[in-house]
């Protein structure tokens, strides 16, 4: 555990050394404003975590096969939801149960206060996130851990925002971490648990 979270960490500091070494900066908008949920859901009608389903034995090359294979409904299978994006291993991710060859797609909610977010993910291999109906970021073929262009949100009405996220994993190390950098923030982090939820079905 202790390996791998260094593993994670020197991911995640060496992507954004790089960033601000090439002057990288978090300029890049998301495509299209993103839209809260409407209605807001109450409190207490959402669980915590985001809903992961899992798609087995399929070779992926870009992340459009992998929505492509979704749309076949008697593909995919539903896990226990994900509190936190934020893995980095030799291949197997959350309940993949193999260590290449599958994709997940992860639906629910994050919650955004007023103000500027800068969002960043850190993947091996192919990742597409959409935040409030606009696509945010992708990196979407096979590659090494690589973090994404920066993205900025500015959030004019907070609360609870749908959050879609396509990601495979091919062969090798696989990595999945969504980061950002909200409000009053000095560095991006994993986004935490506490802002990310789904509506039981």
């Amino acid at each position: 555990m202790i390996a791998r979270r260094s593993f994670i960490a020197r991911s995640v500091i060496a992507g954004l050394l790089f960033a601000a070494l090439t002057g990288l900066v978090p300029q890049v908008m998301a495509q299209g404003k993103p839209q809260p949920l409407s209605p807001q859901p109450a409190s207490d009608s959402l669980k915590p975590g985001l809903l992961p389903r899992y798609y087995r034995n399929l070779l992926f090359n870009h992340i459009d096969e992998l929505v492509r294979a979704a749309a076949d409904p008697s593909q995919g299978e539903v896990g226990t939801p994900v509190p936190v994006l934020d893995e980095s291993t030799a291949g197997k991710l959350w309940e993949s149960r193999m260590d290449s060859l599958y994709g997940i797609r992860f639906d629910g909610l994050i919650k955004l206060e007023r103000g500027e977010h800068y969002f960043v993910v850190n993947s091996n291999d192919g990742v597409r996130v959409f935040l409030g109906g606009p696509m945010l970021v992708e990196d979407p073929d096979v590659h090494a851990d690589r973090m994404t262009t920066p993205a900025a949100v500015n959030v004019t009405q907070p609360g609870w925002y749908p959050l879609t996220i396509w990601y495979f994993q091919k062969r090798n190390t696989a990595t999945l971490q969504l980061l950002w950098q909200p409000p009053g923030a000095s560095q991006f982090t994993p986004v935490p648990a506490e802002v990310l939820a789904h509506q039981p079905k």
